[in-house]
């Protein structure tokens, strides 16, 4: 996909696990916003077509999504060979990471912020492209409350609009009832 979307040279290119989902969902808007593409790559050691696809980008800086449980040191490391500079978003856990993306991509807030469980995917993965193409985060929350890092970083974006993406079962009625507390026109 990045080969046949993205010429050499884009400012940031993203990597994260392709073992586990969160800090991948929650980075393809940060991507796409950005003009970057995410790239996939096993916690203990990077693909060879990964690398190849870095060598063509020659990106300015590689972005790592998430802990190094997710993408290890070693990994942080191979990846220097191929940008000026690698830097790190994540947080203690899926939702810290989550925030930690937002706030570095959005430093500015958003207009627009959408919502979809951290604990499974495919609300996010139908959300992230939407969220990419407007500028927007997408951030990831429990099924049945707001994690206090979330809550700071809706705060910090203190977006005009906010779309929760899944049903009553990944986001309940007394989390999605909250959610227009964090819009700006609520102040």
């Amino acid at each position: 996909m990045s080969a046949a979307t993205f010429a050499p040279g884009p400012n940031r290119v993203f990597v994260a696990s392709g073992l586990t989902f969160p800090d991948a969902l929650s980075g393809a808007p940060a991507a796409g916003a950005q003009g970057g593409p995410v790239l996939l790559t096993r916690p203990d050691w990077l693909p060879s077509t990964i690398g190849t696809e870095l060598q063509r980008l020659r990106a300015n800086e590689v972005v790592v999504l998430g802990g190094s449980a997710t993408v290890g040191t070693g990994v942080e490391g191979q990846l220097g060979t191929y940008a000026g500079a690698v830097t790190r978003w994540s947080g203690s856990d899926r939702f810290a990471t989550s925030a930690a993306i937002s706030k570095a991509a959005f430093p500015n807030g958003a207009d627009a912020v959408f919502i979809s469980s951290g604990r499974v995917f495919p609300d996010a993965l139908s959300a992230a492209p939407i969220a990419g193409m407007k500028k927007a985060p997408l951030l990831l929350l429990d099924t049945n409350s707001i994690p206090a890092v979330i809550d700071a970083e809706l705060r910090r974006l203190n977006p005009n609009s906010i779309t929760v993406v899944g049903g009553r079962a990944t986001v309940t009625d007394e989390v999605f009832g909250v959610l227009s507390d964090y819009l700006r026109s609520a102040d």
